[in-house]
């Protein structure tokens, strides 16, 4: 891939992935999804597209912050964006299986966080996939990034958790 198209801060090496239901029980990752696969929410072969992967993983992530998005303040209206992301596709749901959908925050510093999401099938605990982003909270009047105080950058990290990945 050429250089200016590659990622800056999420590694392409091939890695083997951690997911699971028992490892999430076990880092104590949050429930931030769960739902069945529809009919529609499948491709001409009959497993989950891509796409509604990503968007069960979005439609989590106000879950995951429960309010508390990193920056924001008192009057803050606080917004937030994905700059990278890598999906690893482990296995293929289809229509009628369950998924549930498990985040945590793997660190980052004062301008950003490393989220990791894995979707699991609740029933059996394996993994249907893996994903990983680096987010950044911005300021939703100034339309610019936040950089977190000492306090606040303190306060996130205290909820990472540590090791955890793809």
């Amino acid at each position: 891939m050429p250089e200016p198209a590659a990622p800056r801060s999420i590694r392409l090496d091939p890695v083997e992935s951690q997911a699971s239901l028992g490892r999430a029980d076990e880092l104590g990752l949050k429930r931030t999804a769960l739902g069945a696969i529809r009919d529609v929410d499948c491709d001409a072969f009959g497993r989950m597209r891509t796409e509604l992967m990503m968007a069960r993983i979005s439609d989590g992530i106000p879950h995951f912050f429960e309010g508390k998005r990193p920056g924001a303040g008192d009057d803050r209206k606080v917004g937030g964006a994905a700059l990278e992301y890598r999906l690893l596709h482990l296995d293929w749901p289809r229509a009628g299986d369950r998924v549930e959908l498990r985040s945590g925050s793997a660190g980052g510093d004062a301008r950003f966080r490393r989220l990791v999401h894995w979707l699991v099938d609740p029933t059996s605990g394996r993994a249907w996939g893996s994903a990983e982003a680096i987010a950044v909270s911005f300021d939703l009047e100034t339309r610019k990034m936040i950089s977190l105080s000492d306090d606040e950058l303190a306060r996130v990290e205290a909820d990472a958790v540590s090791g955890l990945s793809l």
